[in-house]
């Protein structure tokens, strides 16, 4: 199955996984009023009976106003013969080149067993957390995702890699390492040439910053720095030209 589909399966299901999200609301609300202790999450499950497909519907509240609106999240589950993931999914702006534009572009996000792993190990540290509780748990905790070029100081192994592992994402909790994949089109060996569909991140492992060294979390944020300063700068321009609102 190719990314697109996978997108698509995701797409085609969400507005009934909306609904039955605002269905359990009221259930999960008065059940997290009656709780005296903080943070506190539910995860439901959901299959979609036509197409057959898994998603985890996740509830998230830290604060006692959370309580009255939690954080909702969805993802939906795949499996690859044995293997599980969890995927999600948004849109963002990715220049391919130098010479490309910046184009809205598909991101799938597949978070594997491994990864799920890691964040407990490293953040929650919760022995008694599911698999499902865990994902939930980061996928509404870690609302923001920063893309950052890995470079040695992040990684001192990064040269032992190929290109695909060039690329990790700064959240809330931590530092996320991925696997990036292309899908779409090129007529030649030239990068210019290519056109861009979809762009897959597999999450592959995690690091809590308290486990990551000072000259990591420095060149991190050095790489955060360089993305939002672009990132500004983009949208100055384009509100300069009457694009933005």
């Amino acid at each position: 199955m190719s990314y697109s589909e996978m997108i698509g399966h995701l797409i085609s299901d969400l507005p009934k996984v909306h609904y039955w999200a605002k269905k359990f609301l009221p259930k999960v609300i008065k059940d997290f009023r009656k709780e005296l202790r903080l943070p506190l999450w539910r995860i439901e499950v959901y299959k979609q009976p036509e197409t057959g497909n898994e998603f985890l519907i996740s509830y998230y509240a830290e604060n006692v106003y959370q309580k009255e609106e939690p954080i909702v999240m969805i993802g939906l589950v795949f499996w690859d013969s044995d293997k599980r993931f969890i995927l999600s999914y948004q849109k963002a702006e990715y220049k391919h080149s130098s010479k490309h534009e910046f184009v809205e572009t598909p991101l799938l996000y597949v978070f594997t067993r491994h990864f799920i792993k890691r964040y407990n190990e490293r953040f929650l540290k919760n022995d008694f957390l599911t698999a499902n509780e865990i994902i939930g748990i980061f996928l509404c905790r870690n609302l923001l995702f920063t893309p950052v070029d890995i470079n040695k100081d992040i990684n001192k192994n990064i040269d032992n890699y190929d290109s695909n592992a060039s690329k990790g994402f700064k959240v809330r909790d931590g530092f996320c390492f991925t696997m990036c994949h292309f899908e779409g089109f090129s007529p030649d060996e030239n990068r210019v040439n290519d056109r861009i569909d979809t762009l897959c991140f597999v999450f592959t492992t995690f690091e809590s910053f308290d486990e990551l060294k000072k000259v990591q979390i420095d060149a991190i944020d050095v790489e955060d720095a360089k993305i939002w300063k672009k990132y500004f700068e983009i949208t100055k321009k384009r509100h300069s030209v009457g694009n933005i609102l």
